[in-house]
């Protein structure tokens, strides 16, 4: 049970960790979409005011040269009628000689062509008396009959005094916004004979520039006089006169001594709506006082896009980590099922049982995983294999030995009868002894492989020597089975090898082919140079070996078993000793075969260089 526990708590381990890594990942396109929607807001914010200010600057422009014309079309400079009508006299000019009817007509022609004029004056330059007047759609046409004398009015005295038009303040009334203009009427020897002075309805005036400036993606305009007071507005229609100076944007404005551009502002405007808004109070030569353009734009409709680009980034999170999540579980379960995989096998080895591969199919590096897991078991089954063909062998080996040397010394004991008789029975016992020995030295010398105390020293050796020491000491059991053992070296090059470990080669590889070869059969042992190597070949007419146990004839404790090598005594590690000296001493070992007809056993060392050396190579 605290096995499953611990095994829990792992999982939920793997994961937690890989659900808070996915949701991390996850998360950071939301963080990069957060710092991308603050830029994007920024650029926006400043498009907007842009916007508002390119309206702004279209609408001052259009204001400025349709107030210009209106006073063109009051100005009639050099117009010949006034001309003619004009009477000089002693330098002074004067209207009294002109017919009064005449004056009304200039009055009612002007009132006729000036767009949205409602009342025109002309004043005599230098009584300041009202000589004529177009009164028919004023409402206080009356009042202006009864005052005469106009001179008095601060506009009429400014457009004297300075010579051009003056422009008064724009005033809200009930049938939109009013302005007075004072026009000079000049000759053409430049003097001032009269004042036109017109009252104009500036409603249409400044709704057509509205309708030909609004931009929705900018707001909705309105227009102000210098006091804060609503003159036009795109779409509110006021019938009372509407006061904006509570506002943030207007009251800044008005309320300044300077004329400005006032830079974009988020607030509550008038009609409580939370706005962004931009303005400038605008003024032109002659105008008395400023008026003020304004632009405002909800604050929804400014923010829209901004709130479109959250709610849908919010979409998108919230399925990107939903779908994280999902990833992250098919990621950990996909991770954690050959895991559990891999430790099942490992319960397995433990038991030893190793018939039985891990199965991992996941198409990745943990399916290389698995099948390195495969491999290792095969290679401990293997090993299992050996340990017990080892402990077989042990047994085998060294019971027939040591029981032949106990019989042999039991029978020197107890049935001792001469001299001769004891002499062959030590003989004998002898015999096993070495066989018993010649195992323990192939086991002490695989057991110095494995621990790495192998020693093979190399120097330039002829190996010529070594091999005719050791056919001198194998020529008895050539004799005993009336082999023919071949070897005649010629100029055989030196070759970088231990003499010592040349002549276990040797025995191992001459002894085989002995073992190998039945009586009367030929063992021939030759050399060849290629390159810079000296292969050596150690061939005989024996038995031969199939090309299944080729593949395995240089592992330990392997041995070729047939029924005609039954009866052959081995230890199965003779090949593999060879095989690791002469990969030590730089070289390599193989072999040719083929049942019934023999075996060629081959193995190459480097030649020596011009400079000898020796080398002590340990592993």
């Amino acid at each position: 049970m605290e096995k499953i526990g611990a095994k829990k708590r792992r999982v939920s381990k793997i994961l937690a960790r890989m659900i808070i890594f996915m949701s991390l990942m996850a998360l950071m396109p939301l963080i990069i979409a957060a710092l991308s929607i603050r830029t994007f807001n920024t650029l926006h914010q400043q498009e907007i005011e842009e916007r508002q200010a390119d309206v702004i600057n279209k609408i001052d422009i259009d204001i400025t040269a349709g107030l210009e014309a209106i006073v063109f079309a009051l100005t009639p400079q050099y117009n010949q009628p006034i001309d003619s009508l004009v009477s000089v006299s002693e330098g002074k000019v004067i209207f009294d000689s002109i017919p009064e009817a005449t004056l009304k007509t200039l009055a009612t022609r002007l009132a006729e062509t000036v767009p949205g004029a409602k009342m025109v004056g002309i004043i005599d330059a230098l009584s300041g008396i009202q000589v004529a007047v177009n009164s028919k759609d004023y409402p206080d046409a009356a009042k202006l009959e009864r005052f005469k004398n106009l001179g008095m009015l601060p506009i009429v005295e400014r457009a004297i005094k300075e010579g051009k038009p003056q422009i008064s303040p724009l005033r809200s009334t009930v049938l939109g916004a009013e302005v007075t203009i004072a026009t000079p009427v000049r000759t053409l020897n430049g003097k001032t004979p009269g004042i036109i002075l017109a009252v104009i309805n500036l409603k249409q005036f400044f709704e057509q520039i509205i309708i030909k400036n609004e931009i929705k993606r900018a707001g909705y305009i309105y227009i102000t006089d210098h006091q804060g007071r609503l003159l036009n507005h795109s779409r509110i229609v006021s019938s009372a006169p509407v006061s904006l100076l509570a506002t943030d944007l207007v009251g800044s404005l008005t309320l300044r001594s300077e004329v400005k551009t006032e830079g974009q502002k988020r607030y509550i405007s008038f009609w409580n709506q939370d706005v962004v808004g931009s303005g400038r109070m605008k003024t032109m030569s002659g105008m008395e006082r400023p008026i003020g353009i304004f632009i405002e734009l909800p604050a929804e409709e400014a923010d829209l896009i901004i709130i479109q680009l959250i709610e849908r980034f919010s979409i998108i999170t919230l399925l990107v980590l939903f779908l994280a999540g999902l990833l992250s579980l098919y990621l950990t379960l996909s991770i954690i099922k050959p895991i559990n995989e891999l430790e099942r096998g490992t319960t397995r080895i433990a038991q030893g049982k190793f018939d039985e591969p891990v199965r991992v199919k996941t198409g990745d590096e943990i399916e290389e995983l698995g099948q390195a897991f495969n491999k290792m078991m095969q290679g401990l089954k293997r090993l299992e294999e050996l340990r017990e063909e080892f402990i077989f062998i042990a047994a085998h080996e060294l019971r027939t030995p040591v029981t032949a040397i106990k019989g042999y010394i039991q029978l020197v004991l107890e049935e001792f009868s001469g001299e001769t008789q004891a002499k062959a029975f030590l003989a004998k016992a002898n015999a096993a002894n070495e066989r018993l020995i010649h195992l323990v030295d192939d086991l002490l010398e695989v057991a110095r492989e494995e621990a790495g105390r192998l020693e093979i020293k190399v120097s330039p050796t002829n190996i010529s020597e070594p091999i005719n020491q050791i056919i001198v000491e194998l020529k008895p059991l050539v004799d005993e089975k009336a082999i023919k053992l071949e070897y005649a070296p010629k100029n055989i090059p030196l070759v970088l090898a231990d003499a010592t470990r040349i002549k276990e080669i040797m025995v191992n590889l001459l002894g085989n082919a002995i073992k190998y070869t039945p009586e009367k059969g030929s063992v021939v042992v030759s050399h060849e140079v290629k390159g810079a190597k000296l292969i050596t070949h150690v061939k005989d007419s024996g038995l031969g070996i199939s090309k299944k146990d080729q593949a395995r004839l240089f592992e330990k404790f392997y041995r070729v078993q047939t029924e005609k090598t039954k009866d052959i005594k081995g230890t199965g590690l003779g090949l593999f000793i060879v095989k690791t000296i002469i990969e030590k001493m730089g070289g390599k070992i193989w072999v040719a075969s083929e049942e019934g007809k023999g075996s060629t056993f081959s193995f190459e060392l480097p030649l020596t260089t011009t400079q000898s050396s020796t080398n002590s190579l340990q592993k």
